[in-house]
């Protein structure tokens, strides 16, 4: 079930977010599988509930299912924020955490988290290697482009091991062969045409 919580301005957020809270319970009772909420910021011309306290607090309304960060955008944040926030989720869930991310392609979030488009790809995949390691080793030393782990770790570790599921979100072939090698799934987007899709889910076959 995703659940996008983005309403139009001047919509009344607090009857809102109470409907979304007896949907996620309404959705578990019926035994639906999995919450899905996105990331983004700036979203004008919408209202935004931001993904991780959403995320928790239908975790409790929600306690059998799954909850996907489809999609955290990586390439804005640090890895130890999110190594160790992801964790702590993991363990307050009972391990049904699902780790999706992503670039972003957004230009007002970039500038705001003080990065660019050009710089999205390595940041991506240096966050991703940094927080894989901070899951998984007892300490980590790692100089990337916008951070130093210097005797860094992550001591609250996943419930899910090694790590909870990684679903790369993707839209363009070299970003589906990048979910190929470093994710557990390519997580398809859902506005290409499904001639496209077709196309692509070979590409990541042969990827694997």
């Amino acid at each position: 079930l995703m659940m996008r919580a983005q309403f139009p301005q001047g919509d009344d957020m607090s009857a809102r977010f109470r409907e979304m809270v007896e949907q996620a319970r309404l959705a578990d009772e019926l035994g639906y599988a999995c919450i899905t909420n996105g990331m983004h910021y700036s979203s004008a011309p919408w209202q935004d509930f931001q993904q991780f306290p959403f995320l928790c607090r239908m975790m409790a309304e929600a306690p059998n299912m799954r909850l996907n960060f489809g999609l955290i955008l990586l390439s804005l944040h640090k890895p130890l924020d999110i190594a160790e926030q992801i964790a702590t989720v993991d363990v307050m869930s009972g391990g049904k955490v699902i780790f999706g991310v992503a670039l972003g392609y957004r230009e007002v979030e970039f500038l705001a988290f003080g990065t660019t488009q050009r710089e999205r790809v390595r940041r991506f995949e240096e966050n991703l290697e940094a927080i894989k390691r901070l899951w998984t080793e007892d300490v980590v030393d790692m100089a990337g482009s916008h951070f130093t782990l210097q005797g860094a770790s992550a001591p609250t570790r996943p419930l899910q091991k090694p790590h909870p599921p990684i679903w790369i979100g993707a839209n363009a072939d070299p970003a589906i062969r990048r979910a190929a090698r470093l994710g557990d799934c390519w997580y398809v987007n859902p506005h290409n045409r499904i001639d496209t899709i077709v196309r692509q889910v070979e590409l990541y076959k042969r990827a694997l």
